[in-house]
Parts: C-alpha cells; sequence; structure tokens
C-alpha cells in the first residue's frame, strides 16, 4: 500500500484501484474530514470521509464502521463504495468512499421529501409564538 496523495490540492486519489479527483472540502469534525471527489472511472461524484487514525484502536474503530457501513441495506444509512486504510507517515487514514447527495437527492433516496429547511422552521416557530 503507498503513501496517500494529498487532497488539499487539486489532486486525484486512489481509492480500489480506482481514481477520483478532489473537487472541494466539505466539512470536518473533530477526527475526520469530509471531501467532495469525482469518480474518474464514471464521472460521479462521492464524499470521501477520512478518519485520523492516532493509534491502533482508532483504526479498528474506523473498520468497525465501515463494516456498519456494510452490514445495513435502509435508506437512512448510507452504502459504502470503498474503504480503504492509507498510511500517513507514522499515522493513518481510514477512507470511507460514500454515494454524494444534493439535498433534494437525498431526500429522494430516502423516499422523504417533506424537507423544511432551517430558516423556514425558525419562521414557523416565530409564528406559532407571535399570536395574540
Amino acid at each position: 500500500m503507498g503513501h496517500a496523495l494529498c487532497v488539499c490540492s487539486r489532486g486525484t486519489v486512489i481509492i480500489d484501484n480506482k481514481r477520483y479527483l478532489f473537487v472541494q472540502k466539505l466539512g470536518e469534525g473533530g477526527f475526520s474530514y469530509v471531501d467532495l471527489v469525482e469518480g474518474l472511472h464514471d464521472g460521479h461524484f462521492y464524499a470521501l470521509k477520512r478518519i485520523l487514525c492516532h493509534e491502533q484502536q482508532d483504526q479498528e474503530e474506523a473498520q468497525r464502521e465501515a463494516e456498519m457501513h456494510r452490514l445495513f441495506q435502509h435508506p437512512n444509512i448510507l452504502r459504502l463504495m470503498a474503504y480503504s486504510l492509507k498510511e500517513r507517515g507514522a499515522k493513518h487514514e481510514a477512507w470511507l468512499l460514500l454515494p454524494f447527495f444534493k439535498v433534494r437527492e437525498a431526500c429522494t433516496y430516502r423516499g422523504d421529501c417533506n424537507i423544511v429547511q432551517p430558516h423556514q422552521r425558525l419562521w414557523a416557530g416565530k409564528h406559532k409564538h407571535s399570536r395574540s
């Protein structure tokens, strides 16, 4: 297994012998990052979740997360497209490749298109409490 390529520029990464083009960073949490990547083999967009693994236990927890994605087939659980553990010097990153959905696509995927935007909830709550 080779070293992970830097995804901080518009580079490519390889997962399961397929190349993906880094498009943009979508978000980050305490120990992980989520990037938008495009499959060069199919032109589809994916969310690449990169989990920082400082210790062996972190690697095991990331592996368990990948196994949970594979175990369940449910509209509220994203299907794991690929999983890879990449070396980054003395540390590792667990890469989970997941489908990428825009908001409208996600509700169609789940079968629930009754999505209320946060500003609509705020307005509805404000309206509800403003009755005299």
